[in-house]
């Protein structure tokens, strides 16, 4: 595979971001990646700092913990919540709000699943 700006010189990578060969020339050299510009040097660093975000925000990576996930804690409080104001309204108007209750039940289910698959992603890694 040749390098996609000096035609006939051998490319040594493949740019992290646009996917075009690189030769030595070429090559920027960012911590996690090597680019062919200045501008896809500039998204490798954001689609690396992005993706550890997301491991940090779903509990996976290197990083990962055995503690539940941030984005699993928002759900769950999320859903008490939602649960908690329909008993209120239930209490308060003597009848029962079927859509409180009706999206809480959603939400346990949406949690319960997302607790299920964070659990299997770990027993795979």
């Amino acid at each position: 595979m040749g390098c996609f700006t000096h035609t006939g010189t051998p490319a040594i990578a493949v740019c992290k971001t646009c996917g075009k060969a690189i030769c030595r020339t070429c090559v920027i050299e960012t911590p996690m990646a090597v680019a062919c510009s200045e501008t896809c040097a500039r998204d490798a660093i954001e689609l690396h700092e992005v993706n550890q975000r997301g491991k940090k925000l779903y509990g996976i990576g290197i990083g990962a913990t055995n503690k539940l996930p941030s984005l699993l804690i928002f759900y769950g409080l999320f859903t008490i919540f939602v649960l908690g104001t329909g008993v209120f309204s239930t209490v308060r108007d003597r009848e029962i709000d079927y859509a409180s209750f009706g999206f809480g039940t959603i939400l346990v289910i949406f949690s319960v699943i997302t607790y299920r698959r964070n659990k299997d992603f770990k027993i795979q890694m």
